[in-house]
């Protein structure tokens, strides 16, 4: 197996034909800002399981992005705990289908019925002026059905074992455009699982960082990616709990360690 730094040189400098190129093909973006650093728009086709949890102020003639989520099925969502603590807001709603155009508009948001953050989950226990860290940051949403043609599928590998796995991260959080970022595409990035910065699992051992391709001073994820699916061979690793823009690098939950009580919860009804 390649060594992490060798892996990474590979990830920022391979041209699309696959030679090595001097020139890194992801140049830094400055304008606009993306919200997911080095990201392409995501196909809704291509993911059409990942969603939005949204609020609706009164009276119900705009909406705000929250977090982003993954619908695993007809009736449940993954997403990070700490996003489940705003529900002493304006209720939730599960905005499912194009991300570019209004769910005022399609008709494609249900309502949030039911809470599950992890019953161990705390945070923020450590945070500073890039970064907060969390505990157990994983939970669950329940609504009415909401079918589509796939589901979220989730993985039971040991996260332990994907230390140098490439991966992909998506999210439909805020970018540098506030007027313009309610109605634009989910974003899909690329990066490698790493060894985790040792601030960080001092508050908390079951993480996984993923660092970006080319990573730079912008932040990887912003605002309304957290909860948003880690992906590895196209199933569900982990959610995206925080970034740490001093070294552009994500923060996720593994599934891994929380399936167990994550299928207790859908085999409740």
């Amino acid at each position: 197996m390649l060594k992490l730094p060798v892996l990474l040189l590979l990830l920022c400098y391979k041209s699309e034909s696959g030679k090595t190129t001097k020139k890194a093909p992801w140049p830094r973006q400055v304008t606009p800002k993306l919200r997911i650093h080095h990201a392409q728009d995501a196909e809704t086709a291509a993911y059409p399981f990942i969603a939005m949890l949204i609020t609706i102020p009164e009276p119900k003639t705009s909406f705000l992005r929250q977090c982003t989520s993954s619908i695993i099925t007809k009736n449940y969502a993954l997403t990070a705990a700490h996003c489940l603590t705003i529900r002493s807001a304006p209720p939730l709603y599960v905005w499912h289908g194009s991300h570019a155009v209004s769910p005022l508009e399609t008709g494609s948001y249900t309502a949030v019925t039911e809470y599950f953050p992890h019953p161990t989950s705390r945070g923020p226990l450590a945070e500073g002026p890039s970064f907060r860290t969390f505990l157990n940051d994983v939970g669950l949403v329940r609504f009415n059905d909401v079918t589509l043609p796939r589901y979220g599928i989730l993985s039971a590998v040991d996260y332990l074992t994907m230390i140098g796995l490439p991966v992909k991260y998506v999210g439909g959080g805020r970018t540098s455009k506030p007027d313009d970022d309610q109605k634009r595409a989910l974003q899909v990035g690329e990066g490698a699982i790493l060894s985790c910065p040792s601030e960080f699992k001092k508050t908390s051992s079951i993480i996984i960082c993923v660092v970006p391709k080319c990573v730079s001073s912008l932040s990887p994820v912003a605002q309304g990616d957290s909860g948003g699916p880690l992906l590895e061979n196209g199933k569900i690793i982990g959610v995206v709990a925080t970034s740490i823009s001093h070294n552009s690098s994500n923060v996720c939950t593994p599934v891994s360690p929380y399936l167990d009580w994550i299928y207790s919860i859908l085999n409740s009804i």
